[in-house]
């Protein structure tokens, strides 16, 4: 989502009640760095989870101006944060060591990581795109044990159908898909690799997802283009067409984190539905798509509207937001939850947006 604040609200606000029912798998929605606070206040309550699109590499607060540690957007009411999306590793420098320490981070600040890998064209076509997963999997996931696996989230981004309206068929996803499985198994061992969720990233839309989900190994999508209309997001999340009613049937878990499970419903179903992300260079370089609209001066009157620091929402939170230092250690006015408090601020943020948890393909 590179929408400005007052349009990622009303947003999220238009989707809330379009998924209300939807009890068949984890709603994420990434919003930019600025209107995470405000939306995730909007949201208290309902089955709508709050992702980040990225953050730094440690909770500590000192001298790292610039940076947002994984602690402070768990205390703005994040529960996920989006790491290593194909944009940020390909326009941003982001590596499989980079993203190993956010992933320890956002571990250690009590939320669940979902981890983004994927391969461009040309390694497809040189037969290498299975080594190059194989490879951002292994280095994304070093050192993660067992139990930091119980709240790991995989994404496979098919960089080569990522906003160029090409699909991977539901063939060349499971085989990846099931290919990433064999590599969790290799480094944590069967029981983690039966339970970890994939998710398919690559120009899902709602005439394609519920054959993409019919896949043993594709448990959720992480949504892109689609995502930013909530009408669009939301018949993704339920389709409810009889293509894809055998999909989101009342029988699937509705937990979560609960195990993927094996060969059961369960082990299709326990969906992260999606979430979708733009990059910082696509949301700096269209500004004046939207208009600079404050969720404040749109409706003064709603209390609901503001951005009280003390109104934490996903995951319960230090009531005093405002008093950590955010980034450098000589800034002390910055706080902590440095997004919301600035209704104006342009969206400027790269990874997640407008999606069902678990961000742009």
């Amino acid at each position: 989502m590179y929408k400005l604040l007052g349009e990622a609200v009303d947003t999220a606000l238009e989707l809330k009640p379009l998924v209300a029912n939807a009890n068949h798998c984890e709603i994420v929605i990434g919003p930019v760095f600025t209107a995470l606070k405000t939306i995730a206040d909007r949201l208290e309550g309902s089955n709508i989870h709050v992702a980040a699109q990225n953050c730094g590499t440690q909770n500590d607060f000192g001298a790292h101006t610039g940076e947002i540690a994984p602690a402070m957007l768990r205390d703005a009411g994040c529960s996920h944060v989006i790491i290593g999306h194909s944009e940020r590793r390909q326009f941003y420098g982001e590596t499989d060591t980079s993203v190993n320490k956010k992933t320890h981070a956002t571990l250690a600040a009590g939320m669940t990581a979902i981890v983004c890998v994927g391969e461009h064209l040309a390694e497809r076509e040189a037969g290498n795109a299975e080594s190059v997963v194989e490879e951002q999997l292994t280095g994304s996931l070093a050192g993660l044990t067992v139990a930091d696996m119980e709240r790991i989230i995989i994404a496979y981004e098919p960089v080569w159908a990522i906003g160029t309206g090409k699909t991977a068929t539901p063939e060349q996803a499971q085989e990846m898909h099931g290919h990433i499985r064999a590599c969790v198994e290799k480094t944590h061992g069967s029981e983690i690799a039966n339970a970890v969720r994939i998710l398919y990233g690559g120009s899902v839309k709602p005439d394609n997802v519920a054959t993409l989900m019919s896949q043993t190994d594709v448990d959720g999508a992480l949504v892109g283009g689609a995502s930013l209309e909530a009408e669009s997001f939301a018949a993704i999340v339920q389709p409810g067409k009889t293509d894809a009613g055998a999909l989101f049937t009342s029988n699937v878990s509705s937990s979560a984190f609960a195990p993927r499970g094996t060969a059961t419903v369960l082990s299709k179903v326990t969906i992260v539905a999606a979430t979708s992300f733009m990059i910082t260079a696509l949301m700096l370089s269209m500004p004046a798509l939207t208009g600079n609209v404050s969720v404040l001066s749109s409706n003064p009157d709603d209390p609901a509207a503001t951005t009280d620091a003390n109104a934490n929402v996903a995951v319960p939170t230090d009531a005093n937001t405002n008093t950590a230092p955010a980034g450098d250690a000589n800034s002390n006015a910055a706080p902590a939850t440095n997004a919301p408090a600035t209704n104006a601020a342009p969206a400027s943020n790269a990874t997640a947006a407008n999606a069902p948890a678990p961000a742009n393909k």
